[in-house]
């Protein structure tokens, strides 16, 4: 983060105009002024941040105007995602402002001082928490540095100091670094990816030929052409479709009315469909999803809707019964929940009782048992809540965490808060043994059911949910009926303060979410019933015939020519995934790949050229295979083939991104550039969703981090080479490699693995045996001994009858390396570490030979080579073997090997020397 360029009052910035600077990465920014938003494009993408929706608007307008002064003057936001992950924080924080600052004095910058800071800042925040308040700190002091007095004067005390230049008190708690996927997951993915490539391809192909057929027939001045093929051709020369063109086209050639052979009516299909039908349109269905799930065309579904008064008759039953059941769960519900109430409030008296008859008698025994009591009443509804699931009118009471668990207070449980579940007190010994309960109890409502969760979003959520079940029951309002839309677009954006509702959050109010989706599916339902309610009451026009259907609602339908001539998004993320599963190029720079990415291919190989995502960036180079599907370098290629069309399309019209590798067909009509969103946004949800990926659990995965996908490849590297630590360095220092690749979870039965082999070739290596005194009875009856051996294969052994090159061998046929019968499948080099082995005085000259030879390796090959090779043989030789014999018979052996030097400095035959 730099600094700011100089004095400037952000006070007195133009708030409407568009302003653009030369400084270096710098962006451009202006504000809405029908409503206050900031507008900025930052390297090449454009965002706005609506500043209206947060709870204190003075406060929110003077950080606006702060964000514009640092983006106009460049220096902060040194990418578009620094810029993103600044606009997410800072969100964050205006939002809890309440939270912050309950006593309600903080309403402008200058009213963040000392005090306000400090309690923000605590002990062992977390990494989000951290992110937030290092993000706050550093707009306070770009605050400072365009106006000095924009800011509280405390923060810059002559006694205390300076209070922005730091940012916080205590240590940051190091995150954990992000896990790998498991061979078994990875397999899943790319299998899955595999699915979907071939058959993408398949089709992208055929539509690029019907193209270029298609060209060369329009390149004939005699040739006619439909308004479909007219279509695609501007598709494939501008990068979008004119549905206007193709609107006017079609009524041109009197195709714009359905005529009376295209009519269907209710008695062409059988009962049992055209109900099923209905219920799907009572539902709230799209006539698309409906068709889809039907197995009919589209046009016959939105030809009966148009034509067919019977069939509107039939989806108002379904309608009316989708409203009464609706209704009736809504009552059991709340039948449901009231008994709980009541029964929390028997519970809570009892529990009121005891306390008062214990905190009177004030004796110890007394007091002990209401601890136990209180532990067993929270025992009993954590275990209740894992079995059942946590009620709606407890959501947002309790995290499940053991400092929640002691301070947790709720009367209607009869649940008071305790002290802290340690053994500093005598009395808490007891309930200390039970602390393993709760870590069990509270893990498995933390990550087992992914429907417990607490935070402001859910009591923001339930709140609207509330107001819609009320109206189901009994009721929306005449007045409130005019303005309201019944669609989770409106239902998320709507705001009431007379009925205490406010702005949800659009990324997690999605049917699909792993945690909120089922509350949001019951909001569809709601909305669907409501709509339904309105037209029985006559507030809401009901559904009618409109006769013959004009073509307009099908030629507005996404994809009806691109995706034959480009892949979409959705499919774009199978080549991402499987892309990112073989190489280890960061996700973040795979996204950015230019079509010139691939350079220098030979000999198999690849050189992949990508940009680091740094504030800095510079270009890099990754070495990768080249060939088919299942190399990088064939992948893009496929790529670069199947998007073809549209990168022409898109740099005739001059469009920006037109470089880029992952073009993509949109539903609204047009070519553009993949972004792939977050792993939060629906593309890698709906990978999971149509493929069932499952997890190591055995539950089926929610959605893909492909940020992990390196992390993956990295992995699968280091088990390969057996815990190699120097196999996974291309890119990194070995420390880099080994806190935040090596360092994994799923790589410790790899580590454990290698400890052992470490451990059994220790052990290997202190059991050396080593007979200095040759071909002796006494010597051979003490190698029986030790081997269990009989005592002439020993005697044989030490008379050299069994001998080796380096050693005497007990058994060439019963070999640890090989089975049992056949002769022994290593080289010699092995005989230094094999069980098998006795080493004796006469072998001593070919050992200081073999010595030698290694010392000369040395300098020749390099180090990772070395030690992965060499190291241990001269380790074993010069620590195990060499220092057990005497320097006589050292001396007796350099004499022997003296004349080596005048003949062959190694003295190898070359057959072993090429085994070696």
């Amino acid at each position: 983060m730099g600094r700011g360029r100089g004095p400037v009052d952000f006070r007195q910035l133009d708030v409407a105009g568009e302003v653009s600077s030369q400084l270096s990465m710098s962006g451009t920014c202006r504000v809405d002024p029908a409503r206050p938003s900031l507008i900025v494009r930052l390297q090449n993408r454009t965002t706005t941040w609506h500043f209206d929706k947060y709870p204190r608007r003075e406060l929110a307008l003077e950080v606006m105007r702060v964000i514009k002064s640092m983006v106009e003057h460049g220096g902060y936001f040194n990418t578009f995602a620094s810029y993103k992950a600044y606009r997410y924080s800072l969100g964050s924080n205006l939002n809890n402002i309440n939270r912050h600052d309950p006593a309600g004095r903080v309403y402008s910058l200058r009213d963040m001082d000392r005090a306000f800071l400090d309690g923000i800042d605590h002990p062992g925040m977390k990494t989000s928490a951290w992110s937030r308040f290092h993000n706050l700190i550093f707009v306070l002091r770009a605050a400072r540095t365009f106006n000095p007095e924009a800011t509280a004067p405390d923060l810059n005390d002559p006694v205390y100091g300076d209070r922005l230049s730091f940012i916080s008190r205590y240590e940051r708690a190091t995150p954990l670094p992000r896990d790998s996927y498991s061979p078994h997951v990875a397999a899943q993915i790319q299998t899955a990816a595999r699915s979907d490539i071939a058959a993408v391809s398949e089709r992208v192909r055929a539509g690029i030929q019907d193209l270029r057929a298609l060209q060369a027939r329009a390149a004939r001045p005699s040739e006619r052409l439909s308004p479909s093929e007219r279509s695609m051709l501007h598709l494939a020369r501008t990068g979008s479709v004119d549905f206007e063109a193709f609107k006017r086209d079609i009524q041109q050639a009197g195709l714009f009315r359905f005529g009376a052979a295209h009519t269907r009516q209710v008695s062409d299909f059988p009962k049992e469909d055209i109900l099923r039908a209905a219920e799907f349109l009572a539902l709230g269905l799209e006539q698309r999803e409906v068709s889809r799930r039907l197995g009919w065309p589209e046009m016959t579904v939105t030809l009966l809707i148009s034509n067919d008064q019977t069939f509107i008759s039939i989806v108002e039953a379904a309608e009316d019964r989708a409203l009464e059941r609706t209704q009736d769960e809504i009552v059991k519900f709340r039948e449901a929940r009231q008994h709980r109430l009541d029964t929390y409030a028997r519970t809570a008296a009892a529990a009121g009782r005891t306390r008062g008859d214990l905190t009177e008698r004030k004796d110890h025994p007394s007091i002990l048992k209401w601890y136990n009591e209180q532990i067993d009443r929270r025992l009993s509804v954590l275990r209740a809540w894992v079995e059942a699931g946590v009620p709606r009118e407890k959501l947002g009471t309790v995290n499940f965490t053991m400092q929640s668990m002691e301070r947790w207070d709720d009367p209607e449980l009869g649940i008071a808060p305790i002290g802290r579940l340690n053994s500093s007190k005598p009395m808490m010994r007891q309930i200390v043994d039970r602390r393993s309960e709760f870590t069990n109890l509270l893990q498995a409502l933390n990550g087992g059911l992914k429907r417990c969760f607490f935070n402001g979003y859910i009591q923001r959520l339930l709140a609207k949910i509330e107001v819609l079940e009320e109206w189901v029951l009994n009721g929306m309002p005449e007045e409130q009926v005019p303005g309201f839309i019944f669609t989770l677009r409106h239902f998320i954006a709507w705001e009431d303060d007379a009925l205490g509702i406010t702005r949800l959050s659009p990324v997690d109010t999605t049917t699909t979410h792993p945690r909120y989706g089922r509350f949001v599916q019951h909001t569809y339902t709601l909305l669907q019933s409501l709509r339904i309610q309105c037209r029985q009451r006559g507030l809401l026009p009901g559904r009618t015939i409109s006769g013959p259907r004009t073509f307009e609602a099908e030629v507005r339908a996404p994809g009806i020519f691109g995706p034959n001539l480009c892949p979409t998004q959705d499919e774009l993320t199978s080549f991402i995934a499987h892309l990112g599963l073989m190489c280890q190029i960061d996700y973040g720079s795979l996204k950015e790949l230019q079509r010139d990415c691939l350079r220098n291919a030979a000999n198999g190989r690849v050189d992949i050229v990508y940009l680091k995502a740094r504030p800095h960036s510079t270009e890099k180079v990754q070495s990768e295979r080249d060939g088919s599907l299942e190399t990088p370098g064939g992948l893009i290629r496929r790529v670069l083939e199947l998007t073809q069309v549209a990168h022409e399309a898109m740099k005739q019209a001059g469009h920006p991104d037109a470089d880029n590798l992952w073009l993509g067909y949109f539903t609204d009509g047009e070519f553009r550039k993949c972004r792939f969103a977050g792993h939060l946004q629906k593309c890698w949800r709906r990978f999971c969703e149509r493929h069932g990926i499952i997890g190591d659990d055995g539950d089926q995965l929610d959605t893909i981090l492909p940020s992990r996908f390196r992390k993956t490849v990295k992995a699968t590297k280091y088990r390969k080479r057996n815990g190699d630590l120097y196999a996974i360095t291309d890119d990194h220092t070995p420390a880099v490699a080994r806190d935040h690749y090596a360092n994994l979870p799923s790589l410790e039965e790899a580590h454990d693995a290698a400890v052992d082999r470490g451990l059994r070739r220790a052990l290997d290596e202190v059991t050396a045996r080593v007979v200095s005194n040759d071909n002796t009875p006494e010597a051979a009856k003490r190698l029986s001994e030790a081997t269990g051996e009989p005592v002439e294969i020993c005697a044989a052994v030490l008379a050299g009858d069994e001998d080796t090159w380096l050693a005497g061998c007990m058994s060439f046929y019963k070999s640890p390396f090989g089975s049992v019968g056949e002769p022994c499948p290593t080289p010699f080099t092995e005989c230094l570490h094999c069980s098998n082995s006795v080493f004796v005085a006469r072998k001593l000259p070919n050992l200081l030979r073999y010595r030698r030879w290694l010392l000369l390796r040395r300098g020749i090959v390099s180090d990772a080579e070395w030690h992965s090779l060499y190291a241990q043989d001269l380790a074993r030789i010069d620590v195990q073997i060499v220092p057990q014999f005497t320097a006589a018979q050292l001396a007796e052996a350099e004499l022997l090997i003296v004349d080596d030097e005048d003949q062959d400095p190694l003295f190898i035959p070359a057959a072993i020397r090429e085994a070696i």
